[in-house]
């Protein structure tokens, strides 16, 4: 009945691959979900649901990107974009607040601790030891513990600067 938008917006930067900007990486999309969630669904109540997701990978090349995707109705589409995209401009300018780094932190430690005790965990991490020579699944946790908020301010920096983005706006039928 209500017209709606799915917004997708794609960044993509040049970082090589290791074990802390894997993390840091982690870090800055539980930071930037939090803050897209207070101002976008909070704040601006624009969206019920926004997802912020961040990656590093290896292959085919060493490549940071983070996605922004939410629902929303037409006319706020465009400002609430801008908003999520402000948002990365704060951390890469400021960093992320003490607060939400130590809650980003926190939950992943949580995450990684629950993530340990599977089968899903243990194949990952001898997927990893045969296919790139890494151990780094088995020392994420202290690893998580020397990120500071420079790693992720870095990280956001690069995304800002990057003129490799793609942004798709879906409506639908009217």
């Amino acid at each position: 009945e209500n017209p709606v938008t799915t917004v997708i917006y794609n960044m993509l930067a040049k970082e090589r691959y290791t074990a802390k900007n894997n993390l840091a990486c982690a870090i800055l999309s539980e930071v930037m979900n939090s803050l897209c969630t207070e101002t976008l669904r909070e704040q601006e109540g624009g969206t019920y649901n926004v997802s912020v997701t961040s990656r590093i990978s290896r292959q085919p090349a060493d490549e940071l990107t983070l996605m922004f995707n939410f629902n929303t109705n037409p006319q706020q589409a465009r400002t609430l974009l801008q908003k999520a995209i402000d948002l990365l401009s704060q951390v890469a300018d400021e960093g992320p607040s003490t607060e939400h780094f130590n809650k980003a932190k926190e939950y992943l430690q949580k995450q990684y601790t629950a993530y340990r005790a599977t089968d899903a965990f243990w194949m990952d991490a001898l997927t990893d030891r045969v296919r790139y020579g890494s151990d780094d699944m088995l020392t994420n946790g202290e690893t998580l513990h020397q990120i500071t908020t420079k790693d992720v301010q870095r990280l956001a920096r690069k995304l800002i600067r990057s003129r490799h983005t793609t942004e798709v706006m879906m409506n639908g039928e009217e």
